[in-house]
């Protein structure tokens, strides 16, 4: 396949398309039959869009109670909430109302609607977001806050149906800057997302992932016409507003803070992108990982600590081999900490059983610590300690809870007492082991895997309890400004993800989840399709994603440098930072872990559904491509019958 039969779209002031080649694939000017086609898709989006908003009852999507209540605060009070605060006499209303609809059938959850002293329970509260979304949803609710509350609900839900037009319209205007007029993808892709079941399902849902969905899509079609058309200083707004409203829509987004220099560095150097983007890109990827990252902190233990220097250091007079762990506590009272999470197995083996957790410790000044807390315990190991400037061994026997799914050794020396002067506490030799052990354990290497303890032979459930193994750390400035971003602890993710041992499993079901909640999951991701379309559906997103990777690997091949493969590797790149984000999100694995769904990578949606039309149609034969677009129709159309059809029967069935 040549580039042009999938990007013929040529720039402003160049010669038209080569007209055989276009015919040969199925290829037509748009014309008059383009404008009803455009007509017929809004026109039957809105349909859908008002087909799901009337389908799914009240406070049936993902956390729809909470969202709409920070939209009504913001209606009713004129100014933006903090944190922790509340309506009670507005969630009395909507509680009640979830129970009048059924939203606690079949589940274990209840809500007390008379309770006075404490919030009454509608979910999990979205005020820790950034606000923009629900300023928008705050001005048709400041005109109808004294109405029902579902009232208010739905027209919640019509402002989010707008958005989910208008991000169709992007994915018009966006595929546009790439592909020729006629092109089946180019109207491939806002078909199918007129058409997808799950994603219409989230668009017309109270929810900000609306807002980043629209946001994201609004500045990758900046910096697609960007890239293809030239910096301007509309462009150079657009790109900068677009990024700057996806920072104050929602984390998932804001990584559109970081594209933005991208965007520039593509549409600045167009002519001579392909000789310096061999080098520069991983020059500038290394420059990247060497500014953001540092080597040292020790394997396995999760740090919640912004101390500049690394977790395991190399300490004179160590009892086990030549490094120990360094908790750092600063002066002023703070509490940092490291954990280490047992593997699963482990965790099974201990459940029930009595246990000794025994350690090394001193410290840079005599003074009173927090002995080593094994969590998970059935009787608590938190006791206070006291530690001088020569290693003494501590010792705590504690009996693991039988119903224990999580078994976690937490080094937290501090008593959040205020010190005048830093100090820091080195740990080494850590050990767990069954039963009831005394005195000091004698290992049988360095790494303290196993040994001899109170005269027993022992394998050592504790990872690198002598710091003696070490892997990457997150400098201490990124660690502190990645966290008021990301709202996840940086350190203790990359530390999980480096864990492979305890936490590789969760990668094939967060896979599955993502695969399936992409194309027809509803509600609270607790309805979906079943049987054949298991199949079916993992089948037809490889197919289209393997296409599109032959297809991306020959443009790549060919040489050519014109600036559309710029902005289709732009729209790749941003893909793929979107739904790593999103397959990344159970880290860091604590527990039980939240497994995503795709409404977290439905930023990306367009990148997405053109990578997959744009793989299908490499993949279809050239006598059956005048027939691929009314075919995808056709098949989506399928696929959402059979999920209204499934909505129905999950909630007005009986």
């Amino acid at each position: 396949m040549r580039i042009g039969e999938f990007c013929i779209k040529t720039q402003r002031g160049s010669a038209p398309p080569d007209r055989a080649l276009a015919a040969a694939n199925g290829i037509e000017p748009e014309g008059a039959p383009g404008r009803a086609l455009r007509i017929l898709l809004f026109c039957l989006a809105l349909t859908h869009g008002l087909l799901y908003v009337s389908l799914v009852p009240p406070w049936g999507h993902y956390d729809e109670p909470t969202h709409l209540e920070y939209a009504w605060l913001i209606a009713d009070r004129l100014s933006l909430p903090q944190v922790g605060d509340y309506d009670q006499a507005v969630r009395r209303e909507v509680a009640a109302s979830m129970v009048e609809h059924g939203f606690f059938r079949g589940t274990e959850l209840r809500t007390n609607l008379l309770a006075q002293d404490t919030p009454i329970w509608i979910g999990i509260s979205e005020i820790n977001h950034p606000p923009l979304y629900y300023l928008l949803l705050a001005l048709p609710l400041r005109l109808i806050r004294h109405t029902d509350i579902v009232v208010q609900l739905y027209v919640a839900r019509l402002v989010s149906l707008v958005l989910y037009l208008v991000s169709i319209w992007i994915a018009y205007r966006l595929t546009g800057e790439l592909i020729a007029p006629g092109h089946p993808v180019r109207w491939a892709v806002p078909w199918t997302m007129a058409l997808l079941p799950a994603y219409v399902d989230l668009m017309t849902a109270v929810n900000n992932d609306v807002g980043a969905v629209v946001l994201f899509s609004l500045f990758l079609w900046g910096a697609v016409r960007t890239i293809v058309r030239g910096a301007s200083l509309l462009h150079l707004l657009w790109i900068a507003g677009a990024a700057a409203l996806c920072a104050w829509t929602k984390n998932t987004v804001a990584l559109a803070v970081i594209l933005a220099p991208v965007v520039l560095v593509l549409a600045w150097f167009r002519p001579s992108w392909k000789r310096w983007s061999s080098i520069g890109l991983p020059a500038a990827g290394l420059l990247a990982a060497v500014a953001l990252c540092g080597w040292g902190d020790a394997a396995f233990w999760l740090r919640s600590t912004t101390q500049q220097s690394p977790t395991s250091q190399d300490v004179a007079r160590v009892p086990v081999g030549d490094r120990a762990i360094a908790v750092e506590i600063p002066a002023g009272g703070e509490m940092p900490y490291l954990t280490q999470i047992l593997p699963a197995e482990d965790v099974e083996s201990l459940r029930g059983m009595t246990v000794t957790l025994g350690a090394w410790v001193w410290a840079t000044q005599s003074m009173e610590i927090r002995a080593p807390i094994l969590q998970g315990a059935s009787q608590g190991t938190a006791g206070v300690v006291g530690v001088g400037e020569r290693p003494v061994y501590h010792a705590v026997t504690a009996t693991v809870s039988a119903s224990a799914d999580s078994i976690q050794v937490i080094l937290r020396p501090s008593l959040a007492r205020a010190q005048d002067e830093g100090t820091t506490v080195y740990y080494d030799g850590i050990a767990l082991a069954d039963g009831i052990r005394d005195g000091p354990p004698s290992f049988r290497d360095v790494q303290g895997r196993a040994g001899i303890w109170d005269g027993r032979p022992f394998v050592n459930r504790v990872r690198n309890g002598s710091a003696e193994a070490t892997w990457p750390k997150i400098r201490a400035w990124a660690d502190r400004a990645l966290l008021k971003v990301a709202r996840r602890h940086p350190s203790q993710f990359l530390g999980s993800i480096l864990d492979w041992e305890r936490t590789s499993w969760v990668y094939g079901r967060t896979a599955n989840e993502l695969l399936q909640s992409f194309w027809a999951r509803f509600g609270w991701n607790q309805l979906g399709l079943s049987g054949v379309w298991l199949w079916i559906l993992p089948a037809l997103t490889i197919l289209g994603t393997a296409g599109a990777v032959a297809a991306g690997r020959q443009a790549w091949r060919s040489g050519q440098a014109r600036p559309w493969a710029h902005a289709v590797g732009l729209l790749g790149i941003a893909g793929l930072l979107v739904w790593g984000n999103a397959f990344l999100r159970p880290h860091p694995l604590l527990g039980n872990p939240f497994i995503p769904v795709a409404r977290y990578a439905y930023p990306a949606i367009i990148p997405s559904l053109l990578a997959l039309a744009g793989g299908w149609w490499a993949l279809t034969p050239k006598r059956f491509r005048g027939g691929y677009l009314p075919a995808l129709v056709s098949a989506l159309a399928v696929l959402d019958i059979v999920s209204l059809l499934t909505i129905w029967q999950f909630f007005y069935g009986g």
